[in-house]
């Protein structure tokens, strides 16, 4: 939550009406953050998947498939 509110609050800071160059490193941070989010979510269902028996595999990536995308 705390993380959230100093988001917020930079990008309160960033705003249209202000030179782009001002907020361009947050912009960059939160690009970074995504990035490390989906590879490290990517590595971990991989891992699942390696580690998991067959058949547990297909309900894996059924439940992948079906979940929502946040």
């Amino acid at each position: 939550m705390r993380l959230e509110t100093h988001l917020d609050s930079m990008g309160d800071k960033c705003n249209l009406t202000q030179d782009f160059h001002q907020c361009q490193y947050v912009v960059v941070v939160v690009v970074v953050v995504v990035v490390v989010v989906v590879v490290v979510v990517a590595v971990a269902v991989a891992v699942t998947v390696a580690a998991a028996p067959p058949h547990e595999n297909i309900a894996s990536l059924t439940i992948i498939h079906h979940s929502p995308i946040s």
